[in-house]
Parts: structure tokens; sequence; C-alpha cells
């Protein structure tokens, strides 16, 4: 089992450092890259940045990650976009786990394959923007209360509480995470298994864990609001297939072609599991879908939901054919690589 980790995580590796620099910082990669090295100390670039948002996405966890690496690095283009690698790279195993949790270690293995090598995951994982930050803490979150469901245990709980808090920090949209568990509880009736004592030490983790949205109204709350003032009005004039036809130009057919006949399994099947990503698939998807304003970076939370419902679907037939699991993963980095665009 160690050995099978460590190969798909330097596969994402791989992937993921492959012309890591092929093209320089764009459009917010600069901005984030530059207001970490404000936070670095570098007194040049304070001229130019601003310690807030622009547009109240994000709290700063992800500028002070990069101001850490640029202590050790030094200021550059280089460590801004190798922190994206290293946290898109460990998503892979935290998704292995939650597969695990959730359905079955064979499960694990599909979506770590699928996720280590979707172009869409490569993609963003190589960028020096909040997304793939974001997503490993959103999926480790979910993974820790995806633990509670199964053992029942508070820690678990508390843990999650922590890791979503870390989430709304790297970026707000961090939050969908704590709404799509609270919808899978509501829906299940899994909040019967709460007492209040439970939940409140859940929320006081989450508040505790929260010490840079704190600061940020502290010390820029005016500017906060004026900010989010401006942001709200934005909108993005796309057709409603927008974020269909972005998914399709990084996976290309093949891959996306498993994801609704993954989904109608999930459906029909309806297993705590299958409801768990269901209803993470849904929240991410509703609330981007309505949010007036898109980009190309905001689907990333979706992906490793797509890659369960893929490696769900995958594994049923897989084990009819009795197939082992290095031929499944074998067959998902073919399919993968095949459909993948040009």
């Amino acid at each position: 089992d160690a050995l099978a980790v460590l190969a798909i995580v330097l596969l994402a590796a791989l992937a993921r450092f492959g012309s890591l620099m092929h093209i320089g910082l764009r459009g917010d990669e600069a901005v984030y890259a530059g207001q970490a090295g404000m936070l670095a100390g570098d007194q040049e670039l304070s001229r130019y940045f601003l310690p807030i948002s622009r547009g109240n996405t994000n709290f700063l966890l992800y500028q002070y990650i990069v101001a850490l690496a640029y202590r050790l690095a030094g200021v550059g283009e280089v460590p801004a976009r190798v922190v994206s690698v290293i946290f898109s790279t460990l998503t892979v195993p935290v998704l292995l786990e939650l597969g695990r949790t959730l359905y079955s270690k064979r499960v694990g293995y599909i979506a770590a394959v699928a996720l280590a090598l979707s172009g869409y995951a490569v993609g963003l994982g190589r960028l020096a923007l909040l997304d793939a930050t974001l997503v490993f803490f959103f999926v480790l979150a979910l993974l820790f209360a995806a633990k509670w469901v199964r053992t029942g245990q508070a820690a678990w709980l508390y843990g999650g509480a922590a890791m979503a808090a870390l989430a709304m920090q790297v970026k707000i949209t961090g939050v969908l995470a704590v709404m799509a568990f609270a919808a899978f509880l509501a829906i299940t009736g899994q909040y019967r298994a709460l007492d209040r004592q439970t939940v409140a030490l859940s929320l006081m983790v989450f508040l505790v864990c929260s010490p840079l949205a704190f600061l940020m109204f502290i010390r820029h709350g005016s500017l906060f609001v004026e900010f989010l003032s401006q942001s709200i009005r934005r909108e993005s004039r796309v057709p409603w297939y927008y974020y269909g036809r972005l998914l399709l130009s990084y996976e290309g057919y093949l891959i996306p072609l498993l994801w609704v006949p993954g989904l109608l399994l999930a459906l029909w099947r309806r297993s705590i599991g299958d409801l768990f990503v269901l209803l993470w698939a849904s929240v991410v998807l509703a609330f981007f879908q309505a949010y007036p304003l898109k980009a190309f970076n905001y689907l990333l939370p979706l992906v490793p939901a797509l890659c369960l419902l893929t490696a769900r679907l995958l594994d049923a037939i897989t084990q009819r054919l009795a197939w082992k699991p290095a031929m499944v993963g074998s067959m998902v980095a073919g399919l993968v690589v095949l459909g993948a665009p040009q």
C-alpha cells in the first residue's frame, strides 16, 4: 500500500512540476506573489501591494504560506508556484483516504489516479493561485467529516472544523465545505448524532482557527466593506454552459463521459458515501453556476468529487470483470492521457 500511494503521489508531482515556469506569472498570480513578498518583508513590493484582498475572496493564508517559502528560498516566481504544486499533490493522498473511508480502498486508489492526472487539477495545480491550496484544506475538512460519520468520534469533527476554517482563510468559498456537510447532515438525518456540546466545541474550534479573518476586520474593516460592495456587483457575461465547456477543454472527452453514469450509479445506490459526494458536488456546482462572476479557476473544488464518482463507477464495472487494482489504475491513466486535449 505504501509503495502504491508513493507511486501515485510521484505521478501527481511529476505532472505538476513539468514545464512549471514555461510561462511567467500572470494576472492574479502576480498579485498574490507580490502580496506574499510584501508579507515576507520586501519593502519595495510594499509600495505596490495592499495586505487585503481587493475582491474579498481571501484572508491571505496562501500569501502567508508563500511568504514563508520566500523566507526560505528568496522572493521569486518559482517558490510561489511550488507552494501550489505541493498542496495540489498532497490533495491526491487525501482524496485516496476519503475514497477509502466513504467506499473502499479500491475506489480510493482509482480516484487518486484520476485526480493525479486530471487536466484541470494539473493545470491549476502549477499556478500561483489560491485554488490548489484551497482544495487541499477543503478535501481534508470533508475527510475528517467523513471519518466522524463512520466512527462517531467527536475529535474528527473538531479537526474538520479546523480544516474548514483554514480553507475559508485561503479563499472564502472554503465555507462551501461546511455547507455541503450541513446539507448531508440534514438530508441523511445524521444531525441526530450531534449534541449541543459537540456543536459548540466545533464552532469554537472554527473561530479559534480563523485568526486571519478577525485580523483582517480589525485592521482593514472599512476597506474590506468598501471592496465587498464593489465585488458583489461584478458579473461575467458568459453562456450558461461556460463551466461545462471549460472542463471539457481541460479534461478532454473520455473521462467526462464517465461522469454522468457515475452520477446515475450514485443516485441509484444512494449509500452514505454516495450521498456525501453527491451533496458535495451539488453544493459546489450550484453555487458557482448561480454566482454571477465566473472564472476559469473557480470550479476546482468540484473535481475531487467528480473523481470519486468516476472511481465509484469504474470500481463497479471492473469488479464484475475481476480486474486487479493495478489493471484498473493503468486503465484510468490511459483514459486520462488519451482523452486529454492536445
